[in-house]
């Protein structure tokens, strides 16, 4: 009899020795959260695994939210590079090493005879990693760095792509992809529960990451693809201590009235393309100075709260004045493709989010800029 798909991806689990779990660039809430419920599985299993997420800054984790490793931008094993000599007919009498402004000088002595540069071969070593878990990655380009500083990882490394987004291109060795699940801890909740031949414990802290996951995607339970397995494995994890409270408290009870008031700067300034659903709006040094929000101040929830609440809105482009530069945000729902509205502005991302810069420009020359290509690209559509 077939495995299933869950089935199949709790061997590779079982059977792989370092793990990478990745998320992708600029992850949301779920991304964030699964990364965490992971660490909680794999640490139960007895596992040695690494979590990354693919961007220069991490992002914080709510307070309410644990992981069991740290999280780090980049893998902290590496493969190796393999020097291979051709012995059989010049043995080896010694071997030295040592590093000379920065270059790695090996000297190696022969007991009798020379060798010349056809008995030398350098080759990539083994691998340190044997799996990796794509967490809520709806493609290789949406890992950043990962994908673009190494572009064959995912095809030399089995990956394992769990995910609920419908955009999903099925792009991992083997593919958890459940689209109508409410969130990807959702799936990991029941890839948790379903381990054979005993299920996984789930904790407080570990039913805390996926129930975070299930109601930051589902907007807290209002998303159109919440089913009645959604609320029975939200209800069970809370029975098994998911601080709900917390996490409701955390993610929309938490927006201080400096922000409040840089949101009604920006939403004040909102305009929009309703032939394909765009809004963009930007925010200004003196914005930020008038409210007192602060230089770093979360902007993403007024993205959020559009895109969530305001049917007609498919792309919603946020622009904030950074120094001499302008930083750009760009979010949407399908049909459209955040990375591919960003792209002429060397832009990077994943369909439902993706960012550029664009330097020595001023916040309201740049914004009609960008809203104007995108206007122009996503009509032409």
């Amino acid at each position: 009899m077939a495995l299933t798909l869950a089935a199949q991806a709790r061997a590779h689990i079982e059977r792989a020795g370092h793990i990478l779990v990745v998320t992708r660039e600029h992850p949301s809430v779920d991304a964030l959260a699964s990364l965490c419920a992971m660490s909680h599985l794999l640490e139960r299993l007895g596992k040695t695994f690494e979590l990354v997420v693919p961007m220069a800054t991490l992002p914080t984790l709510p307070p309410f939210l644990t992981a069991t490793h740290a999280l780090r931008t980049t893998p902290s094993t590496h493969r190796g590079l393999k020097i291979r000599l051709d012995a059989r007919q010049v043995p080896v009498a010694d071997l030295s090493y040592d590093l000379v402004n920065g270059y790695l000088e090996i000297l190696v002595n022969p007991k009798q005879g020379s060798w010349t540069t056809r008995d030398v071969r350098i080759e990539p070593g083994d691998e340190a990693i044997d799996l990796i878990i794509a967490l809520d990655v709806p493609d290789r380009a949406s890992c950043g760095t990962l994908s673009r500083e190494d572009a064959d990882l995912f095809q030399r490394i089995p990956t394992l792509n769990i995910d609920c987004d419908p955009q999903n291109e099925a792009w991992g060795s083997l593919n958890l992809v459940d689209v109508q699940a409410a969130a990807t801890t959702e799936i990991l909740t029941r890839l948790a529960d379903g381990w054979e031949p005993v299920p996984v414990s789930i904790d407080g802290a570990f039913a805390t990451a996926l129930l975070t996951g299930i109601i930051a995607r589902s907007r807290g339970f209002r998303s159109h693809r919440v089913s009645p397995k959604t609320l029975a494995v939200s209800a069970s994890l809370v029975e098994r201590g998911a601080a709900r409270e917390a996490i409701v408290h955390g993610l929309w009870r938490t927006r201080t009235v400096q922000e409040l008031k840089l949101w009604g700067h920006a939403l004040a300034r909102l305009d929009s393309d309703p032939s394909i659903g765009l809004f963009w709006t930007h925010v200004t040094p003196e914005d930020e100075i008038a409210t007192d929000a602060g230089y770093s101040s979360p902007l993403d929830g007024i993205m959020e709260e559009l895109i969530a609440y305001a049917p007609d809105a498919k792309l919603f482009l946020l622009c904030v004045q950074r120094g001499p530069d302008v930083h750009a945000t760009l979010h949407a729902v399908a049909p459209y493709s955040a990375v591919d509205g960003v792209r002429a502005f060397q832009g990077t991302g994943s369909p439902e989010r993706a960012e550029c810069v664009l330097p020595n420009q001023q916040v309201t020359e740049a914004t009609k800029r960008i809203a104007e290509h995108l206007t122009q690209q996503f009509r032409a559509a």
